[in-house]
C-alpha cells in the first residue's frame, strides 16, 4: 500500500510540474504520468542513495543543497528511460507583484533540470504536508 501511495505521488508531482513550468512536458496521458511515477520512485530509492554517497563531502560543503543535483541527475535519467517526458530550456515572462517587478528568466538545459528537480521536491513536500492534516 505504501509503495502505491508513493507512486502516487510521484505521479501528481510530475503532473503538477507539466502545469507550472514550462520547460517540463509529459507527451502521453495517465498512464505516462503513472509510468513515469514508478521509475522516478524506482530511481529515489535505488540511484538516490548511491548518488547521495559519493556527494557525501559536498553536502558538508553546500550544507545540504548538492540534494538538489542528485535529484536533478535522476530526472536526466528518467527522461533518458521514458522518452514521453522531457525537459527543456524555457524562459518564464516577466511579472509585476505589489509594485516589485520581476525581469523574465531564461533557463539553459542544465538549469532546467536543476529548477524541475527543486520544485519537484517543493511540490512533494507540500503534498505529504497536506496529507498529514
Amino acid at each position: 500500500m505504501k509503495i502505491i501511495r508513493n507512486i502516487l505521488l510521484e505521479a501528481i508531482s510530475l503532473y503538477i510540474l507539466t502545469q507550472l513550468l514550462p520547460g517540463f512536458i509529459v507527451f502521453g496521458g495517465i498512464q505516462t504520468y503513472l509510468i513515469g511515477g514508478a521509475i522516478l520512485w524506482l530511481l529515489s530509492i535505488t540511484l538516490k542513495p548511491a548518488l547521495n554517497f559519493v556527494a557525501a563531502p559536498f553536502y558538508l560543503i553546500t550544507f545540504g543543497l548538492v540534494s538538489i543535483i542528485t535529484h536533478a541527475l535522476i530526472f536526466f535519467i528518467l527522461t533518458k528511460i521514458i522518452h514521453s517526458i522531457q525537459i527543456m530550456s524555457f524562459t518564464l515572462a516577466s511579472f509585476s507583484l505589489l509594485g516589485v517587478t520581476i525581469p523574465k528568466f531564461s533557463f539553459n538545459l542544465l538549469e532546467a533540470f536543476i529548477i524541475v528537480a527543486a520544485t519537484q521536491i517543493m511540490i512533494k513536500w507540500i503534498i505529504l504536508w497536506i496529507a498529514k492534516e
